[in-house]
């Protein structure tokens, strides 16, 4: 053990490559259990297994370039990002790999991104648990683009799978079986939110949002998206606090235990070619509930078959 870099401490200007290797068991006082990273790093083909950190990254924490792929990071803890902690300046890269199990005591289960850009391609988030945000991703100010991936079984207060307060862009993923104990069970939005030709199912919130949900002063566009089987006390497919564009894309099948089975509308919503079917609130709005001195223009878009 040590401060930084329980296992393996890699110096600014120095290049680490970590391959078919096994890191596991290790434990920093401060940051980085399994790694911890200022330089270039490249874990390729390795576990990087139940490993501590007091504060950040309990698997890896990263101050440099950092890219994983067809790796397995699980089952390590910290305080910010159980798995993967991408702090500042730091530039990550995941591709083809595995961040599951993994445990923060505040924010980003799986990965916490703090200020720093992050890029998940072809891999799977699941499993990840935070007590604060973020169950699987938390990106705080950050740039983070996810793509071919899946975010799935994770757990936070605010965010089960993802918890964004930067810019999120998400693309051909699928987000579900994700639970947040307050708002926004597949994402948790308070930034700016862009997902296109994904899935986004069977999440749960127990407030609002079981879907995804927008705060007020953030944004969200949508676009060729499923928003299905999601529950939520309200607005169990999608919360718009702030301001929604969805285009092209199907609400169907969620429950709201009170209004807004679909959509609860308490922003700027923009709904064009969008189906709304199936969908059930245990009080008013089965389809959609906009609420009084906010905006929705709908075009183009059908609702129907929809209960309360």
């Amino acid at each position: 053990s040590d401060k930084y870099g329980g296992g393996i401490y890699n110096s600014l200007d120095s290049a680490l490559t970590v391959n078919s290797s096994t890191i596991t068991s290790n434990t920093a006082n401060l940051n980085g259990g399994g790694i911890y990273n200022k330089g270039t790093l490249t874990v390729s083909s390795s576990y990087i297994s139940r490993n501590t950190a007091s504060n950040n990254g309990g698997g890896i924490a990263n101050n440099g370039t950092l890219t994983v792929v067809n790796s397995t990071i699980s089952g390590n803890s910290a305080k910010y990002g159980g798995g993967v902690n991408n702090n500042d300046i730091g530039i990550l890269t995941v591709s083809s790999s595995y961040i599951s199990r993994n445990t923060a005591s505040n924010n980003g289960g799986g990965i916490a991104n703090i200020l720093g850009t992050l890029t998940v391609s072809g891999s799977a988030i699941s499993g990840n648990t935070a007590s604060n945000r973020g169950g699987g991703i938390y990106n705080f100010y950050g740039a983070l683009t996810i793509s071919d991936s899946t975010i799935s079984i994770n757990s936070a207060r605010f965010g089960g799978g993802i918890a964004n307060l930067g810019t999120l862009t998400v693309s051909s993923s699928t987000i579900n079986n994700n639970t947040a104990g307050f708002n926004g069970g597949g994402i948790y939005d308070a930034g700016v939110l862009t997902v296109s030709s994904t899935l986004i199912s069977a999440n749960t919130a127990s407030l609002s949002g079981g879907g995804l949900e927008v705060k007020s002063g953030f944004s969200l566009y949508l676009g060729g998206t499923t928003i299905s089987g999601n529950t939520a006390k309200n607005g169990a497919g999608i919360y718009a606090g702030g301001t929604v564009t969805v285009t092209s894309s199907s609400i169907t099948g969620n429950s709201a235990s009170n209004n807004g089975g679909g959509i609860y509308d308490v922003g700027v919503l923009t709904l064009s070619g969008t189906p709304i079917s199936a969908n059930t609130a245990g009080n008013s709005g089965g389809g959609l509930e906009v609420k009084s001195g906010v905006s929705l223009t709908l075009t183009n878009s059908l609702i129907s078959s929809n209960t309360a």
